[in-house]
C-alpha cells in the first residue's frame, strides 16, 4: 500500500468523509451535536499551517486514517491546564490497520508540532489500553495518570524532531493481513482504533521493520 501524509485541506474532498469518521466514534460526547456540524467545524481545522489542524492519510489515494493536532484539550481537567500542543483523534480504517498508518499519523504529527515551535506534544489514552502501547513503543512517556470524564487515563509525552520533516511524507508497504486492535484514545472521553506500526519516519527516509508483534 502506498501511504501519503498531507493537510487535510490538500483534499478537500475528503473532509466530509473524515468528519463521519469522528462524529461515528466520538459523536456520542456531544449529545447535542450533529454530523453537519461536525462537518463544518472540521472544515475549519483542515489545514496544517496552524492549532488547530488536520492530518489526512491516504493509501493508494484512498483516505484511510487522519489525526488531528490542537493547542488545549482535557477540558476543565486541572493538571492538563498548562500543557500544550495535543495529539488527538487518532483514526485509522478497519482495512487499514496493523499496515502503519497509525504510526506514520503519530510520527508526521510530532513532525508538525516541532515545525510549529513545540519541544514537547501531549496526548491522553485509556490506562492499560492497546494505544497506551502502540504510544509507548513510540517513545512517549507517561507523565501523569488520573482520572476524566469516567475514565482512568494515562497523559502521555513525546519530545518531536527538530523541524526539517518534509511538509507531506510518503511510503510504500507491502501487503498485510489487517487485524483489528481496538483502543481508547486521545478524542475526549472516546474510543479509538490504532496500528502498530511496523516502520519508523526519520528524517526524509522510511525504514521498514519485518516485526509484527
Amino acid at each position: 500500500m502506498d501511504l501519503v501524509v498531507a493537510p487535510l485541506a490538500d483534499h478537500p474532498e475528503a473532509v466530509p468523509v473524515a468528519a463521519e469518521w469522528q462524529f461515528r466514534e466520538w459523536g456520542h460526547t456531544d449529545p447535542g451535536g450533529s454530523l453537519e456540524a461536525w462537518t463544518a467545524a472540521l472544515a475549519r481545522q483542515a489545514g496544517a499551517g496552524q492549532l488547530p489542524g488536520t492530518l489526512l492519510a491516504l493509501g493508494d489515494h484512498r483516505p484511510v486514517g487522519m489525526v488531528c493536532l490542537v493547542a488545549r484539550d482535557m477540558p476543565g481537567y486541572e493538571p492538563a491546564t498548562a500543557l500544550t500542543p495535543w495529539l488527538k483523534g487518532l483514526y485509522v480504517i478497519p482495512p487499514a490497520r496493523r499496515h502503519g498508518v497509525g504510526g506514520l499519523l503519530v510520527r508526521r504529527c510530532e513532525a508538525w508540532a516541532a515545525s510549529l515551535g513545540h519541544q514537547a506534544v501531549y496526548l491522553y489514552t485509556e490506562r492499560g489500553s492497546g494505544g497506551q502501547a502502540l504510544y509507548r513503543r513510540l517513545g512517549w512517556q507517561a507523565v501523569h495518570d488520573g482520572r476524566y470524564e469516567g475514565l482512568d487515563v494515562t497523559v502521555m509525552r513525546a519530545f518531536p524532531r527538530p523541524a526539517g520533516t518534509p511538509r507531506i511524507i510518503t511510503a510504500s508497504l507491502p501487503a498485510r493481513r489487517c487485524r483489528a486492535r481496538p483502543s481508547t484514545g486521545p478524542y475526549p472521553g472516546c474510543m479509538a482504533r490504532y496500528a502498530r506500526p511496523p516502520f519508523e519516519v526519520s528524517g526524509l527516509s522510511v525504514a521498514t521493520s519485518r516485526d509484527d508483534g
